[in-house]
């Protein structure tokens, strides 16, 4: 069947191969793009390929800064959570001391925390 057709488009509009061949590509939409933009790019003189691939270094790299932020972000996200699970397990810990009548001074002794904490609990 004729790609013009296949396109949904008359039959006289597409004259030859060529024409077809054009019609496919422009219709399709990321591959063929992506080949147009090759050839496009191609096309350059020196200085706009230069700028071209000095442009396409600097997103790179600020592509790879914002996924390092993003990961150190989520690291110290993981740190803090897991300092304060740490810290609210010591405190259910005293206070379960403290209900079992051991005193603040062991308490303080035993978990590291301070007798001013423990009697907050």
């Amino acid at each position: 069947m004729n790609a013009c057709i296949k396109l949904r488009m008359r039959e006289k509009e597409c004259h030859d191969l060529l024409d077809e061949t054009i019609v496919i590509i422009f219709a399709e939409e990321k591959p063929c793009k992506s080949i147009l933009e090759a050839f496009e790019i191609e096309d350059f003189s020196k200085e706009k390929r230069k700028q071209y691939n000095q442009d396409m270094y600097d997103e790179k790299r600020r592509n790879g800064e914002l996924i390092a932020a993003r990961n150190e972000g989520r690291a110290e996200g993981r740190a803090e959570g897991h300092a304060e699970g740490r810290a609210e397990a010591l405190a259910e810990t005293a206070r379960r001391m403290l209900a079992s009548g051991i005193s603040a001074v062991q308490i303080s002794e035993l978990t590291g925390l301070s007798i001013e904490d423990i009697t907050a609990l």
